[in-house]
């Protein structure tokens, strides 16, 4: 059995700035190509003025300071799509989602049309 000291050692080890600068130098390509890519954050800007069009057009209007957990719903379901999940596990996700959101006090209809933006609908 480890001691609390070791366990400390070995993860002060994993932080060392030599070390986490080798790793991330090694990586940045990766990173750099996956960023820029159609598929990453172009595609959720894309989505992300979307999702702000159609919450402008929602009548009653949507308050300003609600957009941010809107488009945190709409990133979610981003996600889940990125991550190669469609058709009725990603409804099935996007409903636990609305769920969630729900309960933090968002408006369940709006909730449905940011899904609509991904072609969910009867969530």
């Amino acid at each position: 059995m480890t001691t609390p000291a070791q366990r400390e050692d070995k993860f002060s080890s994993k932080y060392v700035a030599a070390t986490v600068s080798l790793k991330v130098a090694s990586q940045l390509s990766t990173m750099k190509g996956g960023f820029a890519s159609i598929a990453g954050m172009s595609d959720l800007v894309a989505k992300e003025q979307l999702i702000q069009s159609a919450l402008n057009a929602i009548t009653p209007s949507v308050p300003t300071i609600h957009y941010p957990y809107y488009l945190n719903f709409g990133r979610e379901i981003w996600r889940l799509t990125k991550r190669g999940i469609s058709g009725p596990a990603l409804a099935d996700s996007a409903h636990n989602l609305k769920t969630k959101y729900i309960a933090y006090g968002l408006i369940g209809a709006t909730l449905d049309a940011v899904a609509a933006i991904f072609s969910l609908t009867g969530l």
